[in-house]
């Protein structure tokens, strides 16, 4: 993917910043870019569910499995992502009532970030950054 990048950038200079992660995004998209509108499409679907069951009361079947499967569980959520807040991961794996005994471990990186582009090309401190989160999903894996 890196090598994708580099030829991206070459062939296009505006996109001086771009990574190895928006090299695959824009290369699939540019191939079929349907693909924006149909993941927007059935994430809106999933939302339109996950509240019909909530209203439906389903939330208690969902907390109920979370407990049991929680030992298995750990995420990791960054602080300032707007798209999915580490509050609203934690309150969300945790249940209804906050007990369920999942790791949730809310970080936040020294640069600015965004859920799109939590490591951008430039900065400082960004692999560093990178290494923890993957460190961090590797020991999950172990």
């Amino acid at each position: 993917m890196m090598k994708l990048a580099r030829r991206r950038r070459e062939t296009c200079r505006e996109l001086a910043g771009s990574s190895f992660v928006n090299a695959a995004l824009s290369t699939r998209l540019q191939h079929a870019p349907e693909r924006l509108f149909w993941s927007g499409l059935v994430s809106y679907l999933d939302v339109l569910q996950l509240a019909k069951q909530i209203r439906a009361g389903s939330n208690r079947a969902r907390d109920a499995r979370l407990r049991q499967i929680g030992s298995r569980i750990s995420a990791l959520a960054l602080h300032r992502d707007a798209v999915v807040p580490g509050r609203e991961v934690t309150a969300t794996l945790r249940g209804e009532g906050g007990d369920i005994p999942i790791s949730v471990e809310v970080t936040d990186f020294p640069y600015a970030y965004s859920h799109e582009d939590p490591f951008p090309a430039t900065g400082a401190g960004v692999d560093g950054c990178f290494r923890r989160v993957f460190s961090f999903a590797s020991g999950c894996l172990a």
